[in-house]
């Protein structure tokens, strides 16, 4: 059985990429700009240096900070809103999905290789950002 996908771009949330920082009484905030047109990865706004540096999410409401040298940022991006820190666009959505007959897991038919890859986790919890899978 294959399951509609087009909708599920909708249940990723991306916020205003020009927002303005919150008030903060912390360390410098400086604005960096985004590495080419569309970038949806890259923090607009960040402060700290070193193991301190935080970059602002430019997705959530509230605003967020998330340190950037321990991959918290990277974690939260990718996880959280499908955002590639390669591409700094949403993870593709796959051609279309199924339930495998056999083990009762779903798979998502990649767009490049055409091929069924798994597209659960292996805990059986539910995943916000299913195109990680594939």
């Amino acid at each position: 059985m294959e399951i509609d996908v087009s909708s599920n771009q909708d249940e990723l949330r991306f916020g205003s990429l020009d927002r303005a920082p919150p008030p903060d009484n912390g360390p410098e905030v400086t604005k960096q700009p985004p590495r080419f047109d569309g970038d949806m990865y890259t923090p607009r706004w960040v402060r700290g240096v070193g193991k301190s540096k935080e970059g602002l999410c430019p997705h959530c409401e509230p605003a967020r900070w998330l340190k950037t040298k321990i991959s918290a940022y990277w974690y939260h991006l990718n996880y959280q809103h499908g955002v590639s820190s390669i591409t700094g666009r949403p993870f593709a959505q796959p051609t279309a999905e199924r339930v495998n007959k056999k083990t009762g897991m779903k798979e998502a038919l990649c767009h490049k290789c055409n091929k069924w890859i798994l597209n659960q986790s292996p805990r059986d919890k539910d995943v916000l950002v299913p195109e990680i899978y594939w």
